[in-house]
């Protein structure tokens, strides 16, 4: 079995437990990829701002898609190979037609130097560094701030019911836009089609790699796209029914180092065909 030549992991639910953790056999096996020439990134929903404490919790990586897609960073030379913005007077009227229909919504804004939040933002997402929570996220949007990368939309009555949360948040979008969300009680709005399998394969256009040499590992609804995009799609075990039919096996869940099983399984049938 040859080995890949790009491996991308999702985050949260992938590599990283609900609580945080990236297990040390995880940590193990993409540093084994990476040391037999794999190229190794992570592709998460997570804003292109916690991309550094991301790698922390997990490990070394030489590219990282964050926003769901919407910017691509060399994490070796800090190369931006993309990076999507949201039309501000887009935002502000998301924002505003939400509030008027929803009372008790709640955004977090990714700006391109800095990231801003509600309160109630940071209970939703999994440990990370985060920001002193502000009253209005527009208030941080200005002439100077330039265009956002991300804007994210949660409220409390809506956690177990983000059909309903995006459908409502939707309404104030045309059809440029859309709204996207994983296993998160939050939602995002995105421009329409745009997703971690576009900027994947943007990535392997530069790189020069084909996509039936990339394996994808992820467990969301935002994962999709990726999976079924993927030469080899694997869906964790805690994966969503959807991401499951999406890919082409699944592995065992987070819990019990997923990722690590596949990987391990990966390199026993490739070295037992190259003796």
């Amino acid at each position: 079995m040859v080995l890949p030549k790009l491996a991308v992991f999702d985050v949260d639910g992938t590599v990283l437990d609900w609580g945080g953790t990236c297990s040390p056999r995880t940590i193990a096996a993409a540093q084994r990829l990476r040391e037999a020439g794999v190229v190794v990134a992570l592709a998460t929903g997570r804003p292109k701002s916690l991309i550094p404490s991301t790698i922390e919790s997990t490990f070394e990586v030489d590219w990282a898609v964050s926003g769901n897609g919407g910017t691509t960073v060399n994490m070796t030379t800090l190369q931006v190979l993309r990076d999507v913005l949201l039309p501000a007077d887009v935002v502000r009227d998301v924002v505003q037609s939400a509030r008027q229909r929803l009372p008790g919504i709640g955004f977090a804004l990714e700006l391109k130097h800095q990231f801003f939040e509600e309160p109630g933002f940071a209970d939703r997402v999994p440990p990370a560094p985060h920001q002193t929570a502000v009253t209005d996220v527009l208030a941080r949007l200005s002439s100077e701030s330039g265009d956002p990368r991300k804007l994210i939309a949660f409220h409390p009555d809506f956690d177990a019911d983000l059909d309903g949360l995006a459908a409502i948040v939707g309404l104030g979008l045309d059809d440029r836009f859309e709204v996207q969300y994983s296993g998160l009680p939050i939602v995002e709005i995105a421009p329409c089609g745009d997703d971690k399998s576009v900027a994947l394969q943007q990535l392997i256009d530069h790189l020069g790699i084909e996509k039936e040499s990339v394996i994808a590992f992820g467990d969301g609804r935002n994962d999709i796209g990726m999976l079924s995009w993927a030469g080899v799609g694997v869906a964790m075990g805690n994966a969503h029914p959807h991401t499951v039919a999406a890919a082409d096996v699944q592995t065992a869940a987070v819990d019990a180092g997923g990722v690590a099983v596949y990987i391990d399984q990966l390199f026993i049938n490739h070295e037992s065909e190259t003796i």
